[in-house]
């Protein structure tokens, strides 16, 4: 059986060096390379580099309980820069990947077989790989979030929801109202995404807080997350990982053991 306890979830851009360093003693449950993150002065390539030695330097074989090692790749599409990513980082084994701007469960298939061939390559432990894609960011996704029911794939342990891609894409000029409760088009999906996570007993991010009014909003946006259900919970900034990590410090954790069963091990080979 596989315990996944990871809480929170601190999101860095892949080509600060410095950051990467420093987030390791932060107290976050897992640290996410964010390659789609831009520096006007470096490259993409750039964070790809730094990524990659930051995974290496920070290896630790077949560890259990220590900081999980996460990356955040750019979205598939037809540029490639998603194969790109993976090209450069896998040799440093991560954890999981984080999909951003998945369509579907055909987005998790499509990246499962190219982390199949790549941990075939880099003579890495197969499906040691984790996923979490992020769902809901157009319309369609949103729409069809539960299909994730329908094609379980053994690498997910876990769904993330993110507002601000679907905000742009619906054209919506506002989240939330004016005492700062979510719209209900994106409570609608934000629920949609627990729900389905739930149903399929993996991991529930909820969504990067970005309120900037203090301490005591940050505090009542986490307590609230936690009550509604959500497992653990992205962050972009180091002071919200010690308030994530006291309201989640309780959450029993999410045994994965169904999500491996022998009938689904050569998925992301076929």
């Amino acid at each position: 059986m596989i315990e996944m306890t990871h809480h929170s979830w601190l999101v860095v851009p892949g080509f600060d060096e410095m950051q990467l360093g420093v987030a390791m003693g932060g107290g976050a449950d897992v640290i996410v390379a964010d390659m789609t993150c831009r520096d006007p002065m470096r490259s993409s390539h750039a964070s790809r580099y730094f990524t990659a030695e930051w995974l290496k330097a920070n290896r630790r074989g077949d560890q259990e309980g220590l900081i999980g090692r996460w990356v955040k790749i750019h979205p598939i599409d037809h540029s490639g820069q998603w194969r790109e990513d993976l090209v450069a980082v896998m040799q440093g084994a991560p954890d999981g990947i984080i999909l951003p701007c998945s369509q579907g469960p055909e987005s998790v298939r499509q990246l499962g077989a190219e982390l199949y061939e790549l941990e075939q390559r880099n003579q890495l432990r197969t499906h040691n790989t984790r996923i979490i894609p992020i769902v809901g960011e157009t319309p369609q996704a949103a729409l069809t979030v539960t299909h994730y029911l329908e094609a379980i794939h053994q690498r997910l342990i876990g769904l993330a929801w993110g507002e601000d891609n679907l905000a742009s894409a619906i054209g919506a000029t506002r989240q939330a109202d004016a005492s700062g409760h979510r719209t209900s088009t994106f409570d609608y999906v934000r629920a949609r995404v627990l729900l389905t996570a739930h149903a399929l007993g993996v991991l529930a991010l909820e969504t990067i807080p970005t309120c900037n009014e203090g301490r005591p909003a940050l505090e009542a946006l986490v307590r609230n997350t936690r009550a509604d259900g959500f497992s653990g919970m992205l962050a972009l900034r180091a002071d919200q990982v010690p308030v994530i990590n006291a309201h989640f410090a309780n959450v029993e954790p999410i045994a994965l053991a169904s999500k491996h069963s022998p009938d689904l091990l050569d998925a992301d080979a076929g």
